[in-house]
């Protein structure tokens, strides 16, 4: 039976699919000023995008707090033997998020690269060399995943733990449910003891993101520091379209933080406090479908050359290539040698 989560989830899935569509269309076929990495980049974001949705759609994570516990599970009915392989699926949901939120701060090295002329960083991102960050994306997903699996595995006490609230809330049986368990304290004859094994997770999650937000952070106030001055010497429309670009990979930290990290942190760290609270997380979710799909507009509104051939697009059915091709790939020219 389809309930109302999964009608806007699915609303969600298919507006992203439809957005991320025509930027992969429009970036492949009609936008010509974009080059090389940094149009890769913007086609391997929106495909990723079309994946983030997906997935969430097919396992249907959830967040719930309880007191000093934080469940993560999937809303799905699913058989027993299913039961390890949702694990995993809505697991690995929380790893893409990780990966895409370390692909924006590596958009944002990239432009930082450009931007200030940082000819040795700048050459990491072409040829061979551009290799080197596709680890750099993919390991703090997996650490994320991992982590996931190892430290929030639940037991007895965990599943005992929140059994009567899942019955009360969402009148399921816990143990008939994928999911992942953190239960921050357990008492003792009077006494409340740490689970640190659990508790620990909220620490190497937050590292994870915080090091990611540090990483965006220095490059958006360096970027903003020297914008004017860098771009002193250039055209006007060269200027105009490295600013559009700052402010797109503005907005795309902006969205996931508004729409994914705002709303997660306080969750992760409400059961160090072992509050009495009963919250679950169906309005982030919904706002979360959302995400991948106002990330793509975000960037088809902002640069005028995606809005130019939209509007080409509705009004005669066809666009036309954006004349004056800029490549913002490599506004600082470097050598081999660099």
């Amino acid at each position: 039976m389809v309930d109302a989560d999964q009608i806007i989830v699915l609303a969600g899935c298919i507006t992203a699919l439809f957005i991320n569509s025509m930027l992969i269309y429009l970036t492949v076929y009609h936008v010509t000023f974009i080059k090389g990495t940094y149009k890769k980049m913007i086609i391997i974001f929106a495909f990723a995008c079309i994946l983030f949705d997906a997935t969430e759609f097919l396992s249907r994570p959830h967040l719930h707090n309880f007191n000093g516990s934080l469940t993560y599970f999937s809303h799905n009915h699913i058989p027993e033997n299913q039961i390890f392989f949702y694990v995993v699926f809505i697991d690995a949901y929380a790893g893409l998020y990780c990966s895409l939120i370390t692909f924006v701060a590596i958009q944002f090295i990239f432009r930082y690269a450009t931007l200030l002329g940082k000819r040795k960083l700048l050459s990491t991102f072409y040829g061979f060399q551009s290799m080197i960050w596709v680890p750099v994306v993919v390991v703090p997903g997996i650490v994320f995943c991992v982590m996931g699996m190892i430290l929030m595995q639940p037991d007895e006490h965990s599943d005992g733990y929140i059994k009567e609230e899942f019955r009360q809330i969402y009148s399921r049986n816990i143990k008939q449910m994928a999911r992942l368990i953190l239960v921050a304290y357990v008492s003792e004859d009077a006494n409340k003891n740490i689970r640190w094994k659990n508790l620990s997770y909220c620490f190497v999650g937050s590292s994870i993101l915080s090091f990611i937000y540090s990483v965006i952070i220095f490059c958006a106030v360096k970027m903003q520091i020297n914008i004017t001055k860098q771009l002193k010497h250039v055209s006007v429309r060269h200027r105009n379209v490295e600013i559009q670009f700052f402010k797109t990979i503005i907005i795309q930290i902006a969205l996931p933080t508004i729409f994914l990290t705002f709303p997660m942190m306080p969750m992760l760290v409400i059961p160090i406090f072992d509050l009495e609270i009963s919250f679950h997380s169906n309005i982030f979710y919904w706002a979360l479908s959302l995400y991948p799909a106002l990330d793509s507009i975000a960037v088809m509104f902002i640069v005028s050359e995606y809005r130019t051939c939209v509007r080409k697009i509705l009004k005669c059915g066809s666009a036309v290539d954006a004349s004056n091709p800029i490549s913002t790939s490599n506004m600082h020219q470097i050598s081999p040698a660099s």
